[in-house]
């Protein structure tokens, strides 16, 4: 038995791959099933930035990802093709040293940021409530989070921390001059809204408007912050008067279009809008872009921002891929002498 990493991210796929083949949290035990049907141990990940399958395999590995490759195309309608070319397949040392470098968040689009641990542990509990991990994927797991207990004591890469949420209300901060005197949009009631609130709050943002399908979460999320609660059926008159939206639903498709933002615009006399889209798939249609007023910026956007986050971890980042070397000599050790039993 061999162990494999499989997916793509935002390294090897851009934003209008990654949307495509995202699994929204009520379809990921769907997708975990197609995936333990082929293979004996499986544990599957969808977030914003990657869509990942970790498991054990026998046999070829031509074959084993040549049926990755086909479950995640009949699945997303993407191209074989063209999953084949975004995509990254690891085996053993590599598909171990790749989960550790990412649930420690050192393979992360903002490094250091806490998240993504919290996601993988999830998509694990998920694994083992589905009865998809056995005598090798459950030991790699629990090693995995102690090795990200290591890295936060032993290293800073987490003081601090960044994360997308903060890095968007900095640069509405940074295109608005300031935040004080202007008002914010919410879209969504999740764990990423939440962080965006808190950022607001703490860069000065003076009125902040929260709406959600469900009222009642966006009622808890804007009590929480001291905001206003807005119905989702009437976000759009609501938007006429703000000066920044941030979206960041779990919906499969957009939740406004342009006919509907043009609308907005000329009851707003020209005054510029600026839109920061957190989800995958994206809830703001690109096409927004062409029109006068309006500046749109997706996750990936955000990317040059926390390049220059990473620069200014980098020695942390050289301490933590250290201890995770320094894991692996063992790990290897054990992995290496039950593959083939």
């Amino acid at each position: 038995m061999r162990i494999f990493a499989f997916g793509l991210s935002h390294h090897t796929a851009e934003i209008g791959i990654r949307e495509q083949i995202a699994v929204s949290n009520d379809r990921n035990t769907d997708v975990l099933t197609l995936l333990h049907d082929i293979f004996q141990e499986v544990v599957f990940v969808s977030t914003c930035n990657r869509t990942e399958a970790y498991g054990v395999f026998k046999g070829s590995h031509v074959e084993a990802k040549h049926s990755l490759i086909s479950i995640f195309s009949q699945y997303s309608q993407l191209p074989f093709e063209t999953l084949e070319e975004k995509s990254y397949f690891l085996i053993d040392h590599e598909a171990i040293k790749h989960l550790f470098r990412v649930i420690s968040s050192l393979d992360s689009m903002v490094v250091g940021e806490n998240q993504i641990t919290g996601q993988i542990k999830a998509a694990y509990n998920l694994a083992k409530k589905q009865h998809t991990v056995g005598k090798i994927l459950h030991p790699l797991f629990s090693h995995a989070f102690s090795v990200v207990k290591g890295i936060k004591t032993k290293t800073g890469i987490s003081k601090g921390a960044v994360s997308v949420s903060s890095i968007a209300v900095d640069m509405a901060e940074n295109i608005l001059d300031s935040l004080d005197g202007k008002t914010a949009m919410i879209i969504g009631a999740g764990k990423t809204s939440k962080l965006t609130l808190k950022y607001l709050v703490s860069h000065g943002c003076s009125t902040i408007l929260v709406t959600n399908r469900s009222f009642e979460h966006a009622s808890r999320l804007a009590k929480e912050f001291s905001g206003k609660a807005i119905r989702f059926d009437s976000f759009l008159e609501e938007m006429q008067q703000v000066d920044i939206v941030i979206s960041s639903t779990s919906a499969p498709h957009h939740i406004i279009n342009i006919q509907q933002v043009i609308d907005v615009m000329n009851k707003r006399d020209s005054r510029p809008l600026l839109f920061i889209d957190l989800a995958v798939p994206r809830d703001i249609p690109e096409e927004i872009r062409e029109i006068d007023g309006i500046f749109l910026y997706t996750i990936d956007d955000l990317s040059i921002v926390a390049e220059s986050n990473l620069a200014k971890r980098r020695a942390e980042v050289l301490k933590a891929e250290a201890l995770i070397e320094q894991h692996m000599i063992d790990l290897d050790k054990f992995f290496l002498a039950n593959r083939l039993h």
